[in-house]
């Protein structure tokens, strides 16, 4: 067993259920790290037959066992891994993507990848295969999501290191931007067709009860009590967690809501952050 927030650099969080979580991030020397939990996080195993040396940065899981993690410093390559056994194989992409640093799925087939350089690709079977999607945009994307708004329906939301939104209404055929005062956005989540909330920079958090087809649906929703938000996640319209950094790179927070960000828990004691970046995304399905 392993305790993940000692030994490894995470990046990000997955739970495709109450039970089962992937964890990523590096070793020193860009050793790409997977852990996996079975237990609802009380123990961790590192997934000694992930073969990938290079940094990781994304994590999403369709099911227990079919998931896809991604990530690379920069440039281009087969930085995307996939699985449909839980973890204990790995499978390289067949495609070569500029360095991923988020992954949002609409369906256990068609999924999306954020990178830098304002890419974002799209895979239709379930992370074998990746085809580049024109943004228009050039800014480094560290953030994305799929909102559902019927079966079938749903648009594909991604920000990065400016205070540009770019949306998708086609499936990432093509893509319309609008801004806000959010600093870098570094996350995006949707609950439902209407309520959704990004992390940012600048005051912490919007939110928007509207859809957020437009600047004017999005109004400032500070995470009381910290800086830099650099993960944000609601299960519903009303319950959510934040994560983020205070006081320095090093003085982490994590904070919960059950008003739909009203108002913020602290939730626990300090954690220390070994990076300057702070903790990042999470997700859970269920």
């Amino acid at each position: 067993t392993t305790n993940p927030a000692s030994a490894f650099f995470l990046q990000d969080v997955h739970a495709p259920s109450a039970k089962v979580a992937y964890a990523v991030g590096f070793l020193s020397g860009a050793t790409g790290t997977v852990l996996k939990t079975v237990d609802g996080g009380l123990h961790w195993k590192r997934q000694a037959a992930f073969p990938g040396t290079t940094d990781l940065y994304a994590v999403r899981f369709t099911t227990t066992f079919s998931g896809v993690v991604a990530g690379g410093a920069s440039g281009n390559g087969n930085y995307v891994w996939y699985t449909t056994d839980g973890g204990a194989t790995w499978n390289n992409s067949a495609s070569s993507l500029q360095a991923v640093r988020s992954l949002a799925f609409a369906n256990a087939n068609t999924g999306f990848a954020a990178s830098l350089g304002g890419n974002v690709y799209r895979t239709d079977d379930g992370g074998v295969t990746w085809n580049q999607q024109v943004t228009g945009v050039s800014d480094n994307l560290r953030a994305i999501d799929v909102k559902t708004s019927a079966p079938g329906v749903y648009s594909v939301w991604a920000g990065g290191d400016t205070d540009r939104v770019i949306v998708s209404t086609d499936g990432g055929a093509s893509w319309g931007t609008f801004t806000l005062s959010t600093g870098a956005i570094r996350d995006v989540s949707f609950s439902g067709t209407l309520n959704g909330w990004l992390a940012g920079d600048n005051s912490g958090g919007w939110r928007t009860v509207t859809g957020g087809g437009t600047a004017m649906d999005w109004f400032a929703a500070p995470v009381a009590g910290g800086t830099a938000k650099y993960g944000i996640h609601f299960t519903d319209s009303v319950n959510g967690w934040a994560a983020g950094s205070k006081n320095g790179a090093t003085d982490g927070i994590l904070r919960s809501s059950t008003d739909s960000g009203t108002s913020w828990a602290d939730e626990g004691a300090r954690l220390y952050l070994s990076q300057s970046t702070g903790p990042r995304s999470f997700r859970r399905l269920a």
